[in-house]
């Protein structure tokens, strides 16, 4: 829209105010970009290994190690068994009692810094100790499957009666490997649910995004000269005057 004024009888200002567009804002109109990310933070995660009772599991781990480590002592010299001579009996106890000691360490500190730490070497203590038990299981089987044979060997150094408390032995060691193996498999899933599996998100949330309407422009005003000619004026003819006659 434009208005035109004189000002002077040699300037002409004209406005002009330009079209705007006015934009109502309400809430239903406004995007709005909103991101929820369900993430558990590390204090959260350590948590989860508390289902998997560690310290309970890992008293048993430790009793199972050190009487292990007992019975390994009690059959040093008898050379036919398998599990002396791999001497599985005593690294192996020994992993067991580090297990047990890191998963009791673990729940310990569950809310400390460290936690998470501790989670993981549990996680990984707890791996070495499945396999020192499989290793057991399988040395612990061979001895009560060929006692017959070791038996006949070996008949004129022991006698039946000290054979069979041997095998009876080998027989609890096997139990106790085989009660390990399932421990150390428990207390593993839920280590790993805490430090491998959850991995830590950052929940995002962005701001709303709002549009808002273009601001007035002011109006402009052009002053643009303008001469104005001067005006003409055309007078018109004067008529003869009449002409006088002298008569005689």
């Amino acid at each position: 829209m434009s208005t035109v004024g004189a000002m002077n009888p040699s300037t002409i200002v004209i406005q002009l105010q330009p079209l705007t567009q006015t934009a109502t804002v309400t809430s239903s109109s406004v995007p709005v970009r909103i991101q929820h990310v369900a993430g558990v933070s590390p204090l959260q995660r350590t948590h989860l290994f508390l289902r998997g009772q560690p310290k309970a599991l890992g008293t048993v781990q430790i009793m199972i190690g050190v009487l292990t480590f007992l019975f390994g002592i009690l059959f040093i010299g008898y050379e036919p068994f398998f599990f002396i001579n791999t001497g599985v009996s005593f690294w192996g106890s020994l992993i067991y009692i580090a297990a047990g000691s890191l998963s009791i360490a673990a729940e310990n500190k569950i809310n400390s810094p460290p936690a998470l730490c501790l989670v993981r070497a549990s996680l990984g203590m707890n791996i070495f100790s499945a396999i020192a038990a499989g290793i057991s299981i399988i040395v612990h089987s061979m001895d009560l499957g060929f006692g017959s044979i070791y038996h006949y060997w070996a008949k004129p150094y022991y006698s039946y009666n000290h054979w069979n408390i041997f095998l009876r032995i080998s027989g609890v060691l096997l139990v106790f490997a085989i009660l390990e193996f399932f421990i150390s498999i428990s207390l593993s899933v839920f280590a790993c649910k805490v430090a491998c599996c959850c991995k830590p998100k950052i929940p995002v949330n962005s701001s709303p995004l709002i549009q808002h309407p273009p601001a007035e422009m002011p109006p402009q005003y052009i002053q643009c000269p303008q001469e104005v000619p001067e005006p003409c004026f055309q007078h018109p003819p004067a008529e003869a005057p009449p002409a006088y006659t002298e008569g005689k």
